[in-house]
Parts: C-alpha cells; structure tokens; sequence
C-alpha cells in the first residue's frame, strides 16, 4: 500500500479534437461572434432618427 502512494502519477496525454467536433465549436463560435455584433449595431444603421436614440443613449 506505501508504494502506491511513492509512485510517480502517470502524465496526461493530450488528445486531439475530432474532425466534427472542431466544426460544431468553429460553429459555436461564430454564432455567438453575430450575436455579438447584432448587439452592438445601432438603430441609426436600421434607418431609424436619430432623435429616438438620444432618448436611451444618454
């Protein structure tokens, strides 16, 4: 029992992703990255006046 604990711990492998996981977390990604930029997109680009968007910007 005293020797197991002595023992090293085996070192960790690292593994590499498979081909479809890395295209559903490239997909991922990119979905948050254009929920990201819907989000900074001002009512001004929607043709919306300007006279709206003073109101909440300030």
């Amino acid at each position: 029992m005293l020797r197991e604990t002595v023992a090293p711990p085996v070192p960790r492998r690292p593994t590499k992703l498979t081909r479809g996981s890395q295209r559903r977390w490239l997909a991922a990604e990119k979905q948050c990255g254009e929920t990201k930029r819907n989000r900074r997109r001002l009512p001004l680009d929607q043709g919306v006046s300007p006279q709206w968007w003073v109101r909440f910007a300030g």
